[in-house]
């Protein structure tokens, strides 16, 4: 099968909304978060492209269904998606490990922040035998000393006097 060219933000998530079910546009439109007017713009592309077609259910209704070559692309999207998210991740452990490595024996080590990458560096850090304690906040560290891997979307300001803090995604 030919490459085709790069989806745009809108194809994919017409793509994404074909491939959980085969449907109306205005239902489409609805999963896909587009305007009725954007989705039928797409949906003639998409037809053009060859990744969907048109099923007429009776006279006045049609129906659209990704098409092999359209499922293919969902499939090549998804598995890039995951490729890049595996780097990521095992980019992040990386970084981990080398700034745990880079301490000195026994500096009190904290994680800063909810979510997944505060629980990625968790698991990191429990599978490496490391002691550390996890807090949501910079500020929940005042007056403590040590490193604090931030696992937040900005690092904060101001830094409490005797932490150094470290981004896990730099």
């Amino acid at each position: 099968m030919h490459d085709i060219e790069r989806l745009s933000e809108g194809e994919a998530r017409l793509i994404e909304a074909l491939a959980e079910r085969s449907s109306s546009q205005r239902i489409l439109a609805r999963a896909a978060g587009l305007s009725l007017g954007m989705t039928n713009i797409l949906i003639k592309r998409l037809v053009k492209k060859g990744l969907i077609k048109v099923v007429t259910l009776n006279g006045r209704t049609l129906s659209y269904m990704l098409t092999p070559r359209g499922f293919a692309e969902k499939v090549k999207r998804t598995y890039e998606y995951i490729t890049v998210s595996i780097r990521f991740i095992d980019r992040v452990r990386s970084n981990i490990l080398s700034i745990v490595a880079a301490l000195p024996e026994g500096s009190p080590l904290y994680i800063a922040g909810p979510g997944e990458l505060a629980q990625l560096a968790a698991e990191t850090l429990r599978e490496s035998g490391r002691v550390f304690e996890q807090v949501n906040t910079v500020a929940d560290l005042e007056g403590k000393t040590g490193v604090c891997l931030v696992c937040l979307p900005e690092m904060p300001v101001p830094i409490p006097p005797g932490l150094i803090l470290k981004s896990i995604v730099a």
